[in-house]
């Protein structure tokens, strides 16, 4: 039997189905037996469910509680799928005279993450049960030509019970709808507008002619979230006339509670902005900020922050344009936005309840010590005295890197080229269960070694102590040089140098993806069982914990030379604000981007009764989707 037809066995039951598909299949595998396994679970659903009711209607039925997520992906090297349930069945005592039937349902969700190569497939004609309520697809890759998909057969035909529709795209990528027909007056009676289920679509960077969406819309009377993410602009041929699209969107019978709209690489007109605002009423409008990067200025939070009531605003999301390869952020919309949310994340009484952020932040304003300088003492080889030669003039270091700075003046100097930046303060939303930030690194910046990392989760370990679901992404080009590619792509460094464990601290973090970044199989390469075992239950045994103690200590010279150059540092460290709010957890900071803190939190996981991160069900480190945290660093350690 080959691995789909164990696969779907496995399937019956399952809520959810994520399908990563980034390379060439094996023979079949988009064809036939991906369609023979899908529908032989569908079918082996139908005949459960008509055995539960029979069984229901005899009283003899016992279930036990069985939730499982299945995953099926294909890596670049493989030749057939592979499942992974996310939780295992429990048992249940059964009599010799009690039948068990696990509580299961039909498959629900479908999660597709595709290279540009595979996708006119999965728009056309991946097997979509027609059991699903949610359909999620991103495409990756924009390296080929146009992939159009039609949404009027998914919507009126094979999923009629959809609800939430996503498509993360490429400009490459094109949505057609075609609205149902009639052929007889019988049929016209009884289809005649037949509303749709749909209750949330979401149109990120995809050609979708406006007079199709238009049209759709008279179809989707339960729509209550609408996303119209960097559609294409006027001098497209399928560019949006937006004050045209909002009058209609007006004259329909739909009652919003979320709407964006945006142009790919425009800031939003104003007059389409006041239409909009009028549009964006309800109560519910005002708990969720979508902000696009272009229109985001100080006078569009404040007219937010006004009408915004205090204690109900729970998300905000800042959306941008996808990059391409070669794109610094540092030159596009990306320069100005992450400045003022960080000023309003600061100062502002109505983000202090925030529940889910999604946003992209300078790392600047998460260095509140200015230690990312400290990158000159992650090579062991450099001292303190060989940096701060007695010459006074600069030292060469890396190669071919010239990094004009003393280590007393290190981090004093790293960000002098964003002087009117304001004193960094801790964000004030310490009660947010989701988090997706995206962390671009400063001009001249060595954005690839452990001393961001530890930054990056000493703050957030410590500022945002009630997470549950953590997404820490780098962009794929944060500055533009001819000279050095590495300086172009920042990087998540996950050895335990670099602070990753700092995450431990994190009592009820569920779901965690720390991918390290664009081409950086480098960083996956030089991790060891000593990084990441420390996340599961088998990494706390004395072996393990005798494992990290020895790796700690060969950081003292480094440690050291940290002392030398904090003692350096204080004539010259600057007040960082306001800080009569955050007090407490400003001294919890007081160590961060240091290798103290490090070694502060290895010696209190040792000293801990219950391993940290107990809650954690999802881990990704390569894969694109949420793995057992116990599969996913056996295969990041064995491939």
């Amino acid at each position: 039997m080959s691995r789909m037809h164990t696969l779907s066995a496995k399937l019956v039951g399952a809520a959810r189905f994520s399908y990563c598909f980034l390379a060439k299949p094996a023979e079949g595998i988009m064809g036939h037996e991906m369609n023979d396994a899908i529908e032989r679970s569908q079918e082996e659903y139908r005949r459960l469910d008509a055995q539960r009711r029979t069984m229901r209607g005899s009283g003899s039925m016992v279930t036990n509680g069985l939730g499982q997520t299945t995953t099926i992906a294909t890596a670049p090297s493989a030749t057939a799928t592979t499942a992974t349930l996310s939780s295992s069945p429990t048992t249940t005592a059964v009599t010799a005279t009690t039948s068990v039937l696990y509580n299961f349902g039909p498959l629900k969700e479908v999660n597709i993450i595709l290279d540009m190569s595979y996708s006119q497939y999965a728009a056309q004609g991946f097997p979509y049960p027609n059991t699903l309520t949610k359909i999620v697809m991103t495409i990756l890759v924009p390296d080929q030509g146009y992939i159009i998909a039609g949404l009027g057969g998914l919507l009126l035909s094979k999923c009629p019970l959809l609800e939430v529709y996503e498509i993360h795209g490429t400009p490459e990528v094109e949505l057609t709808w075609t609205p149902p027909t009639t052929t007889t007056i019988d049929q016209e009676q009884e289809q005649q507008q037949q509303p749709l289920a749909l209750r949330s679509l979401v149109l990120d960077n995809v050609r979708f002619d406006q007079g199709s969406l238009e049209n759709l819309l008279t179809f989707t009377p339960k729509l209550k979230l609408l996303k119209l993410i960097a559609m294409p602009s006027g001098d497209d041929v399928h560019g949006y006339d937006w004050l045209r699209f909002l009058r209609h969107l007006q004259s329909l019978p739909i009652s919003l509670d979320t709407i964006h709209i945006s142009t790919h690489n425009q800031r939003t007109p104003p007059e389409v902005l006041q239409s909009l605002s009028e549009i964006y009423t309800s109560p519910s409008s005002f708990s969720e900020w979508n902000l696009w990067a272009l229109d985001t200025s100080p006078s569009l939070l404040k007219d937010l922050e006004l009408r915004t009531s205090n204690n109900s605003l729970t998300t905000l999301e800042l959306l941008s344009k996808a990059q391409r390869s070669g794109t610094s952020c540092l030159l596009s919309e990306l320069k100005g936005a992450p400045l003022f949310l960080h000023q309003i994340l600061t100062t502002s009484d109505k983000l202090m309840h925030l529940r889910t952020l999604k946003t992209i932040v300078r790392l600047e304003d998460w260095d509140i010590h200015r230690r990312g300088g400290y990158f000159l003492l992650d090579d062991p080889s450099i001292t303190l005295n060989n940096i701060n030669n007695k010459s006074g003039n600069s030292t060469r270091i890396y190669g071919n890197d010239n990094i004009d700075m003393y280590a007393a003046t290190a981090a004093a100097t790293l960000y002098t080229s964003e002087p009117t930046r304001p004193k960094p303060i801790v964000w004030r939303c310490r009660g947010l269960q989701t988090l997706h930030v995206e962390v671009h690194a400063p001009n001249k910046f060595m954005s690839t070694v452990p001393v961001q990392s530890r930054i990056i989760f000493g703050y957030i370990s410590r500022v945002f102590p009630m997470l549950e679901e953590l997404r820490v992404r780098t962009p794929h080009f944060c500055q533009s040089t001819k000279i050095t590619h590495d300086l172009d792509c920042p990087k998540i460094r996950l050895e335990l140098e670099g602070g990753l464990c700092l995450l431990g601290r994190l009592k009820h973090l569920q779901r965690l993806d720390v991918r390290p970044g664009n081409n950086a199989s480098w960083v996956l390469d030089n991790v060891r069982e000593v990084d990441l075992d420390w996340m599961i239950p088998s990494g706390h045994t004395f072996r393990s914990r005798w494992a990290r103690q020895k790796e700690v200590k060969q950081w003292q010279q480094r440690r050291d030379e940290e002392k030398k150059i904090e003692v350096a540092q204080v004539p010259q460290k600057k007040a960082i604000g306001d800080v009569s709010a955050v007090t407490e957890v400003l001294g919890q900071l007081r160590n961060l981007g240091l290798l103290k803190d490090v070694k502060e939190m290895v010696k209190e996981m040792e000293s801990m009764s219950v391993p940290p991160l107990q809650s954690l069900e999802g881990l990704s480190l390569r894969h694109s989707y949420f793995v057992w945290p116990e599969n996913e660093i056996k295969y990041v350690l064995s491939s």
